[in-house]
């Protein structure tokens, strides 16, 4: 089963319960000093589109936008939904990505239930195209079931071109970020814990990589971009090294084995932190979206590190989850 230009439309859903689409991209600017990431994903069987868009100014400036609606003819899913938009330029290819409406300002570490309503709002938006640098690759649907139910998901790195604006303040963004979709039933409550890894540190070489625990067993799974070809890879360790006062993630060490081979040993240090909360049921998961600067030899580069752990599980319940 390979990716063809129609899965980058929205599929099919079944009739389970936990079924959603999702689409997923970040980004950075070349110089590492403002990055952003937007998500939304469809539970058709609830009726329902969730998602968010971040903006990462510094450590101490995050902004949110969170979107929670039913789906209807003005929020129209997933393509289109409370103020965030992603529009197929050339499937496959290129993308144009947008959001506009008032962001809420989010401390990390004080924001620890997951709700920044309190704090200051602020207009903002972001305006960028998505030009693919590696082909699309897809994950293995046996690999990813263990750590999140029957899915297909694929991944792609690209360039960056556009703006942030927030406020009167005006950013250009030229640089790199990383897309995913996926499709199929999607249980966050699956997994003990995950770590993802975007990081791209040029036009040729980029690392998407994901360890993962369920049952105490560690799950690998991603590939590398190097020598202008996608890699998978082999194995994956990770070790992430948090905050001893606030328990935020700080740096995180990666040793990455290709199926050819090739080692790779990339060191992540955290720039800033955007905490998200997810519920199913009575269960929860915290999931904290990193900007990253990494480095990999003599190679730098940024990205997002995803570093994600299940509090608390309800496997008698499958009511609606919640995108705080």
């Amino acid at each position: 089963m390979s990716i063809t230009e129609l899965d980058e439309l929205q599929h099919p859903a079944s009739d389970d319960w936990l079924w959603r689409e999702s689409l997923y991209f970040n980004f950075h600017d070349a110089s590492g000093k403002i990055a952003g990431m937007t998500t939304a994903g469809v539970r058709p069987n609830q009726n329902r589109v969730k998602g968010l868009a971040a903006i990462f100014l510094n450590p101490q400036q995050i902004l949110m936008h969170g979107v929670d609606c039913p789906l209807d003819a003005e929020n129209a899913g997933l393509y289109s939904a409370g103020g965030i938009s992603y529009e197929i330029l050339t499937p496959l290819k290129k993308w144009r990505v947008r959001a506009e409406a008032d962001f809420t300002s989010v401390d990390p570490c004080q924001t620890r239930q997951g709700d920044p309503s309190t704090q200051a709002i602020v207009p903002a938006s972001f305006d960028f195209t998505f030009d693919a640098l590696d082909p699309a690759y897809e994950f293995p649907p046996d690999v990813i079931e263990p750590l999140g139910g029957r899915a297909r998901h694929y991944e792609q790195n690209g360039r960056i071109e556009g703006s942030v604006v927030v406020g009167s303040q005006e950013f250009a963004v030229n640089g790199f970020g990383a897309r995913d979709h996926s499709w199929g039933i999607r249980d966050w409550l699956k997994a003990d814990r995950w770590s993802m890894i975007f990081a791209q540190f040029g036009p040729r070489f980029t690392a998407n990589v994901v360890l993962g625990a369920v049952q105490g067993q560690e799950v690998s799974i991603g590939y590398i971009f190097h020598g202008g070809i996608n890699i998978p890879i082999k194995d994956a360790q990770f070790d992430v090294e948090t905050d001893p006062v606030s328990d935020l993630p700080q740096e995180a060490q990666m040793e990455v084995t290709t199926v050819d081979g090739q080692s790779f040993s990339i060191q992540g240090s955290v720039n800033s932190i955007f905490p998200i909360f997810l519920s199913q049921g009575q269960g929860q998961v915290r999931w904290y979206e990193c900007s990253t600067r990494y480095t990999c030899g003599q190679q730098t580069g940024y990205g997002m590190l995803e570093v994600v752990q299940t509090l608390h599980r309800d496997t008698s319940s499958s009511q609606t989850t919640r995108l705080s």
